[in-house]
């Protein structure tokens, strides 16, 4: 599956990729306008080709699909994938230079021993 989030902010002319790149009297316009998006916001949805004009017009296969994109959508508008559980590693990072060391010391131990 491949998924592509693009928005573009418009603002005197002006187009940006991202809030981030506004500048600070375009970033306040913008949050003021954020407030009533439903007044100057345009939404194109395409799924698999298929364009749409809004989340009403979709069919239920491909709502899930949308519904499922837009969960992973953080607030700073960046797609992440949820992380989950983190398993513990095996050994801390003070344990593995321990370890490390010790196998340094026991290689440099058999070196002097075959020296001999």
């Amino acid at each position: 599956m491949n998924i592509r989030i693009q928005s573009k902010i418009r603002y005197n002319g002006q187009e940006y990729s991202s809030p981030r790149d506004l500048p600070a009297d375009a970033r306040a316009a913008y949050d003021k306008a954020m407030r009533a998006p439903a007044l100057v916001t345009a939404n194109k949805i395409v799924i698999n080709g298929q364009e749409f004009a809004n989340e009403a017009d979709l069919p239920v296969g491909q709502r899930k699909i949308y519904d499922d994109v837009l969960a992973l959508i953080q607030d700073n508008g960046e797609v992440t994938l949820p992380t989950g559980h983190q398993a513990e590693p095996f050994l801390t990072a003070g344990q593995t230079k321990l370890v490390a060391l010790l196998a340094g010391l026991l290689v440099l131990a058999a070196l002097v021993i075959l020296s001999r």
